[in-house]
C-alpha cells in the first residue's frame, strides 16, 4: 500500500478537514466502469465524487470504507473484501490553524449491478478510468467562487484537497490492475 503526504496552504478550512480521519472508495462496477457520487445542488457543474466519507471514532478506516458503501449506494460489504489502496495525509494550512486528515483510499470490485444512491448522494456518475483521471483536473480548475456564500470556503480550496485525492485514485488503480 502507498502512502502521500502533502502541505497545502489553503483560504480558510472546510467540512472534512475537521475530520482525522476519512474513507473513500474506488468501486469498480461488473462493465469495468467506476461509481461516483452526484450532488448536483452543491458541486459546481462537472464535479462528482468518489463514494465514501468520514470514518466515525472508534472505528477502523476498513470498517467505514464498508459503513459508506452501505449508506451511499444501499449494498452490504465485508470489511475484507474492501482493499487499500493508499494513505493520504493532508497537512491544510490556513490563516487560523493546520489540520491533518488523513484519507484512506480503496478499492472495491462491484459484483452486482443492484445498487441505488443513498444518504449522501443523490445520484451515481459512471466513469472510465481515464475519466477520473480528468475529473482530477477539473477539481484543480475550480473557481475561488465561495461554495458556502454564508462562510468563506472557496472551490479552489476544495481542489487543492480533492484534486491529488482523485489522481493517486487513477493512479493506484491503473497499478492494481496492471493498466
Amino acid at each position: 500500500m502507498s502512502s502521500y503526504e502533502f502541505t497545502v496552504h489553503l483560504k480558510n478550512a472546510f467540512g472534512n478537514l475537521y475530520r482525522k480521519h476519512h474513507a473513500l472508495i474506488v468501486v469498480r462496477d461488473p462493465n469495468g466502469n467506476y461509481l461516483f457520487g452526484q450532488k448536483p445542488k452543491f458541486y459546481p457543474p462537472g464535479i462528482v465524487r468518489l463514494i465514501g466519507g468520514g470514518v466515525d471514532e472508534n472505528e477502523s478506516p476498513n470498517l467505514g470504507a464498508a459503513r459508506e458503501l452501505n449508506e451511499e449506494l444501499k449494498i452490504t460489504v465485508d470489511q475484507k473484501d474492501v482493499l487499500p489502496l493508499s494513505d493520504i495525509t493532508f497537512h491544510a494550512i490556513t490563516p487560523k490553524n493546520t489540520l491533518h486528515l488523513t484519507t484512506h483510499l480503496y478499492f472495491y470490485q462491484l459484483h452486482t449491478v443492484d445498487y441505488i444512491p443513498g444518504d449522501d448522494i443523490t445520484g451515481i456518475s459512471i466513469l472510465t478510468l481515464d475519466q477520473i483521471r480528468e475529473l482530477s483536473e477539473k477539481f484543480n480548475l475550480l473557481p475561488t467562487d465561495l461554495w458556502d456564500p454564508d462562510h468563506s470556503f472557496t472551490w479552489d480550496d476544495y481542489g487543492r484537497v480533492y484534486g491529488p485525492i482523485h489522481l493517486i485514485a487513477y493512479e493506484e488503480t491503473k497499478k492494481l490492475l496492471d493498466l
